[in-house]
């Protein structure tokens, strides 16, 4: 969850005059420091806390109140510091922190010393057993009474606890900038929680993750509902139910003209044999994606958890799952396809289309042989060819990639065409290029069932010394 910055106030002068009577009665040694103005001090005090701290007297403004007097004055009024804040509840209960009276106590303290200050808080509960634990609940009621200050808030929990964010009209956050919404634990809801909450304020966000329980999933034309209201958006995840409304399909793209980085988590469970055209999830999928228009995308994260038959109905939306990807492939640099039902044609051809890509992470089973898509003729596509016997050969698919991870069944892949992949991408010489563009890969993984490939373990510790890092993992089920 990113923290914002802000400038601090000016102290006043009898802030001023306080501290420094403070330091004088104290004989405070002298040092560098205290000779700072108190603006510049409590800057670096801001800085030097991590990203979010918890209720730890070892850590965050706690720990900087225990140095000596004058910083515990300094911590202690500046807000700033106090506001914020991670609460991660134990599944265990028997811990000091995992009783909600413990946690509601310490955080009321901090919500008092950062008086008004723009809130950034994070609440983690995951519980471990099947029974409904409110703590998290608890603590969520407590902490809406300070709605007004919200601005960047990750709420982890079971979807049950959520329930108070419904009763909370929209002039509640006029600070708001940046929401999670993760339900999390077993299915203990005792009533459906949609997260695309009616009076949250879309249009004032930065920043969007929205992942609910299986059972509790938005459609699709509902996340494009959202989407639409949300013009501000640099950041979105979203797990959705791979379902379209027909007639929710917009007659005219949605332009998202902020948006950096999406990424879809398709998740469904649903018998496609007797399914519409319409109805099926790749149509849905694809009816999205097209419903879209992303100027500025440069991260593109596709998880394809959809349950279903053997029959495949990619192949009918694969040409517009195309148009998609050549309408966003001039900014997209960081891909991510994760188990979507693509041949090793259509893998290859999506490919082509994300000529820019630096960062690529592609995922597809590991216990499916026959579909896999990763084989030798796939690698020998992103290999170069060798200026001895093809001095004139083009360039392959992908020619800026730096950092690769690959997660396949593997037994398609041979060492050959495994270690001529990774021996056309390692670095010659100095800078990033040879002297025929070639840029070199810095970072290489494939995680498999086949077990280490020998030949190329041997190559290893050389391309590490080259600047390329080769991670090879296996999974071997005995």
């Amino acid at each position: 969850m990113p923290v914002h910055r802000h400038s601090i106030t000016s102290f006043s002068t009898v802030r001023r005059k306080s501290l420094a009577s403070s330091k004088a009665s104290r004989s405070i040694q002298f040092s560098p420091f205290n000779a700072l103005p108190v603006e510049l001090q409590d800057e670096i005090f801001s800085y030097s806390l991590p990203p979010l701290p918890h209720f730890d007297i070892n850590e965050g403004p706690l720990l900087l109140s225990r140095v000596c007097h004058s910083w515990r004055w300094l911590v202690y009024n500046n807000p700033k510091l106090w506001a914020t804040f991670e609460i991660e509840l134990p599944a265990d209960e028997s811990t000091p922190l995992a009783k909600g009276s413990t946690a509601i106590y310490s955080m009321q303290k901090w919500l008092k010393l950062s008086r008004q200050y723009p809130l950034s808080v994070s609440l983690i509960h995951i519980p471990s057993g099947r029974l409904p634990d409110y703590r998290s609940a608890e603590l969520l009621a407590a902490l809406i009474h300070e709605a007004h200050r919200w601005r960047h808030v990750r709420f982890v929990m079971p979807s049950s606890n959520m329930t108070a964010l419904y009763y909370l009209s929209s002039d509640r956050f006029p600070l708001l900038e940046s929401c999670t919404l993760q339900s999390t634990g077993f299915r203990s809801a005792t009533q459906s929680f949609d997260v695309s909450l009616p009076h949250v304020p879309w249009h004032q966000l930065t920043s969007l993750d929205l992942q609910s329980e299986v059972r509790h999933l938005p459609s699709l034309d509902k996340c494009l509902d959202i989407l639409s209201q949300a013009e501000r958006l640099v950041r979105c995840t979203i797990n959705s139910d791979c379902t379209f409304d027909p007639f929710s399909i917009p007659a005219h793209s949605i332009t998202m003209r902020c948006l950096g980085t999406l990424h879809l988590i398709l998740q469904g469970d649903q018998d496609m044999t007797n399914a519409g055209v319409v109805d099926r999830p790749e149509a849905a999928f694809i009816h999205f994606l097209n419903s879209l228009s992303l100027p500025r995308l440069h991260t593109l994260r596709l998880d394809w958890l959809v349950r279903q038959n053997e029959t495949r109905n990619w192949t009918a939306e694969h040409p517009r799952f195309l148009s998609f990807l050549r309408g966003v492939a001039g900014g997209v640099r960081s891909v991510r396809l994760a188990y979507l039902p693509l041949t090793e044609r259509q893998l290859l051809e999506s490919l082509h289309e994300l000529r820019n890509v630096t960062d690529l992470e592609l995922k597809f089973s590991m216990n499916d042989v026959e579909q896999d898509p990763i084989s030798d003729r796939f690698l020998a596509a992103l290999t170069w060819p060798s200026k001895i016997n093809q001095p004139s050969a083009s360039a392959p698919l992908l020619s800026a990639l730096r950092y690769f991870n690959l997660q396949c069944n593997g037994k398609r892949l041979t060492e050959a065409a495994l270690l001529a992949f990774l021996e056309s991408r390692r670095k010659i010489g100095p800078g990033c290029q040879d002297a025929a563009g070639r840029r070199y890969l810095k970072a290489f993984r494939l995680f498999s069932m086949q077990q280490a490939y020998g030949d190329v373990e041997k190559h290893v510790q050389s391309w590490n010394g080259d600047d390329m890092a080769v991670v090879l993992d296996s999974l071997v089920i005995r």
